[in-house]
């Protein structure tokens, strides 16, 4: 298992997020394009990049990382700019608003650099995070470890193929 892990974007979800992960004794490394936001975020020694290349350097590989952008269309910018510096078989997690049809682009050129992608839909009503995940079910064993340090055991659901999480998450909301 990861050693830390990476959040893209820091909004109140991406921070409840990592406090939890924080509290489960996890390294976590984050970064935002906006300076303000960095600055302002603080959660016990979890460090906020700056710059790409220093995020991804303090990652080990085989990196899980958390991308809360919450246009699709700035994750896939993102992936634009940076998919050099995603390694084979690095898991990137999409809790992007995209439309099945931009989801099934994504995973489609994140496949293309043999990266697994995988979608997820988390709800936080306090103080409990629920997870909805799809995609690899190999990707999703090396979660595991993570999730169960994060959540408690009926507050993550797997749910099949990637884009499986949102439809199942809309069924049961």
């Amino acid at each position: 298992m990861t050693n830390t892990i990476g959040i893209i974007g820091l909004t109140p979800l991406s921070i409840a997020f990592a406090t939890k992960l924080y509290q489960a004794g996890l390294r976590i490394i984050a970064f935002d394009n906006d300076k303000a936001i960095r600055e302002a975020f603080t959660i016990g020694n979890t460090r906020v990049a700056a710059y790409v290349d220093e995020f991804f350097d303090a990652i080990d590989t085989k990196r899980v990382v958390w991308s809360f952008l919450n246009d699709g269309k700035e994750l896939d910018l993102f992936l634009e700019n940076y998919i050099s510096y995603f390694a084979v078989s690095d898991i990137l997690i999409d809790c992007s608003h995209s439309t099945p049809h931009e989801l099934g682009a994504r995973l489609r050129y994140a496949q293309g650099y043999q990266i697994d992608l995988m979608d997820a839909v988390l709800v936080h009503s306090d103080p409990t995070l629920k997870l909805w995940i799809g995609g690899n079910r190999f990707a999703y064993n090396y979660c595991i470890p993570i999730l169960k340090k994060a959540f408690d055991e009926p507050n993550y659901h797997y749910t099949g193929l990637c884009g499986d999480a949102r439809r199942q998450f809309s069924q049961e909301s």
